[in-house]
């Protein structure tokens, strides 16, 4: 529900600034900050919850993940304008970029869980998830934040490509990477 929400709410955000990188950067800045401050809300309220109705118990889970997903969620549409800032190829983008971060969320399910927790224990693997977030955050300021001329970016050129095969964006390596790991 926090990254349905973030993205309801990010996404006219990210159509109305002119600097989505900046955008982008803050929205993972607090993922970071938010998933770093988990652990220790767990442990400031977790002796009250382990007590309390299974109902109450769930409704914190839920509130804390909601609200730990929604910057996360107005990331991707302030990602998908910094590569299309004029949306002519605004669905293309989002399937490249999408396709990145589920592969970063694969990744980031499966490390944790087959060797992660055991190794390292929750607490490590919650703050370098944070970390990876906060290196998103810092690839955005460094390369996203900067105004993009919007009239400079046009639709590609239908003739340009083989007739019947549709091209593909090219997304730029620091937002695949920042994709990937914003996933992760």
């Amino acid at each position: 529900a926090g990254l349905a929400l973030g993205a309801a709410l990010g996404g006219p955000l990210a159509d109305r600034t002119v600097r989505p990188g900046r955008l982008l950067a803050l929205a993972e800045a607090l993922g970071a900050a938010v998933g770093l401050a988990i652990p220790w809300t767990v442990d400031a309220f977790g002796p009250a919850l382990a007590t309390a109705p299974v109902g109450v118990r769930l409704a914190a889970v839920v509130l804390a993940c909601g609200v730990g997903m929604l910057p996360l969620g107005a990331s991707l549409p302030a990602a998908v304008r910094c590569i299309d800032p004029v949306g002519a190829r605004a669905a293309r983008v989002l399937g490249r970029l999408y396709a990145v971060n589920t592969l970063g969320a694969v990744f980031g399910v499966a490390w944790p869980t087959a060797i992660g927790f055991e190794v390292h224990g929750t607490r490590a693997v919650v703050v370098a998830a944070a970390a990876l977030q906060g290196a998103v955050a810092i690839l955005a300021v460094l390369g996203l934040s900067r105004r993009r001329d919007a009239a400079a970016v046009t639709a590609p050129d239908a003739d340009a490509r083989a007739p019947g095969r549709p091209t593909l964006p090219r997304l730029p390596r620091g937002v695949t990477a920042a994709a990937f790991l914003a996933g992760a």
